[in-house]
This record gives C-alpha cells, sequence and structure tokens, in this order.
C-alpha cells in the first residue's frame, strides 16, 4: 500500500468496548474498536479489531476496514 492511499481514507472510530474475562486469578481486561473508513468518494469499510491495548485494537480495526472497501453510489452528495 502507498503512502497517498494511507492518506485517501478518513477514519471514524465507532465504538470501543472493555470487555473483562473473570478468571481464577482476576478480571482480564481487553479491548474491541469499531472503525469505519471511507474516502468522499463512494468507498467505504468497516473494520472490528480486538487486542490487549486500545491503540492496537484502533490499529487492527483499521487494517481490517482497508480490506473490507465497498462502492457505494453517490448521487449527487
Amino acid at each position: 500500500m502507498s503512502i497517498n492511499q494511507d492518506k485517501e481514507f478518513t477514519e471514524k472510530i465507532i465504538h470501543i468496548r472493555r470487555v473483562a474475562k473473570v478468571t481464577k486469578g482476576g478480571k482480564n481486561f481487553h479491548f474491541t474498536a469499531l472503525v469505519v473508513i471511507g474516502n468522499m468518494k463512494g468507498k467505504v469499510g468497516s473494520g472490528l479489531g480486538k487486542s490487549n491495548e486500545v491503540p492496537d485494537a484502533i490499529r487492527k480495526a483499521i487494517e481490517k476496514a482497508k480490506k473490507n472497501l465497498i462502492e457505494i453510489n453517490m448521487n449527487g452528495r
């Protein structure tokens, strides 16, 4: 992926969720991030990333959203 293509898309974080798994030793937390990207010209993608840290979850969600792009018809708007 080229640098120009990375700057082509705008990213919007829709939701970040903290998930707790209760184990014998206590609560283990991890995070999920839902991100939508688009280029304002008809291409849109969404992705869900999961990780133990918030920045890693956001990065993974953006990578998945770039792989999941679809084309949308823009009727004058």
